[in-house]
């Protein structure tokens, strides 16, 4: 069954819906609720002016009261089903009067929320928009001065788990950095499981940005660093990373290893095939929509690689439906999207050929 919106295009069936959901660009929700706000102070008061008496209800009105000297982020990926994550904020007055407190936007779907400063817990309140968008209202202890700062200490667990890949073979996590604030420096570390390394393979990035170098350890992690972030300028990071490994049996090294090894490489490359062929071509008879297969099609005939705001211009389509019927090619792998500067470049991949060939 497919999904159709308010102008009748066709999308991937209902089971796919969600992830459509979950990769729409977050400046469009934030730039909506904003707009919404907007329109009912107006309507209660009569005059916009009203907006900037509360600081907290959208970064959108108040990222001019703040900015952040510093955003630092861990990524604990204890297991598959276990991630914590603190993000810690220093932040500076900049408004020429006392705040009592500040708004923070958190984009995941997270659990165990705690936000301290270097005495405890402070009062938040969390104002859930949907499952993955989160705006806090914190509470200072006591009020900041102008061109005083503070650190916030932000903890919680996403409930999202890795996605695995190739039948469990490993696992690719990734992380959208919400930037409330203008921020003179992000730095981002993710930990990997123990036992697990980086997945490397030909054709498939391991991780992003490219320019970090795994550090090999009891546990491996991977940092990056950023400066002069804008307010929605936000960062994106994925990491791509094999299964940890477990207690390894005894047996196969003692009976018949070699028969082993050779049968288990040939099942695992017989089943790859045909699970391959079976996603290929159910991926070109039931799930692509005509416009997805048009815009595979202008992706093949541009040698395979072409930026986002190309297809825009070459099919005339909005920025919003390009985008759209993009992220659930990436997602099965038929596109590979990475960040092009402030654009996307798109390049077809092997089974987006065989979809469109």
């Amino acid at each position: 069954m497919t999904v159709n919106d308010a102008k009748g295009n066709s999308f991937l069936s209902k089971e796919y819906y969600p992830l459509l959901l979950k990769f729409r660009p977050k400046v469009v929700r934030k730039s909506a609720l904003y707009i919404i706000y907007l329109f009912v102070s107006i309507f209660i008061s009569g005059s916009p002016s009203l907006i900037e008496s509360s600081i907290s209800y959208s970064p959108l009105v108040d990222s001019h009261l703040f900015e952040a000297d510093l955003h630092n982020i861990k990524i604990d990926i204890s297991s598959i089903q276990e991630i914590n994550v603190v993000e810690k904020y220093t932040v500076r007055n900049i408004h020429n009067a006392t705040l009592n407190s500040i708004g923070l936007w958190i984009n995941q779907s997270l659990s165990n929320l705690v936000v301290q400063d270097i005495n405890g817990s402070l009062t938040v309140e969390n104002y859930q928009f949907t499952d993955a968008t989160n705006l806090l209202k914190v509470y200072f202890r006591s009020e900041l001065e102008y061109n005083e700062t503070t650190t916030l200490n932000v903890l919680y667990s996403l409930t999202n788990s890795p996605i695995p890949e190739q039948g469990n073979a490993y696992y690719f996590f990734e992380f959208r950095s919400s930037v409330t604030y203008f921020t003179k420096e992000q730095t981002v570390e993710i930990r990997i499981p123990e036992k697990s390394s980086i997945h490397e393979e030909e054709g498939i990035t391991s991780f992003f940005p490219l320019d970090s170098i795994p550090i090999a350890g009891k546990r491996v992690y991977l940092s990056w660093s950023f400066t002069d972030l804008d307010p929605y300028d936000n960062t994106f990071i994925f990491v791509r990373f094999d299964k940890p490994l477990g207690k390894q049996p005894i047996w196969p090294f003692v009976v018949g290893p070699c028969c082993g090894i050779i049968i288990g490489a040939f099942a695992t490359i017989m089943i790859m095939r045909r699970r391959q062929r079976k996603v290929v071509k159910k991926m070109a008879t039931v799930f692509l929509s005509d416009t997805q297969k048009t815009l595979l099609k202008l992706i093949l005939e541009n040698n395979g690689k072409i930026l986002q705001k190309e297809l825009c211009a070459k099919t005339g389509f909005t920025k919003s439906r390009v985008s759209r019927n993009i992220t659930p090619l990436v997602e099965q792998k038929l596109v590979q999207r990475d960040k092009w500067g402030k654009n996307y470049i798109l390049t077809l991949t092997e089974n987006g050929k065989k979809v469109i060939e």
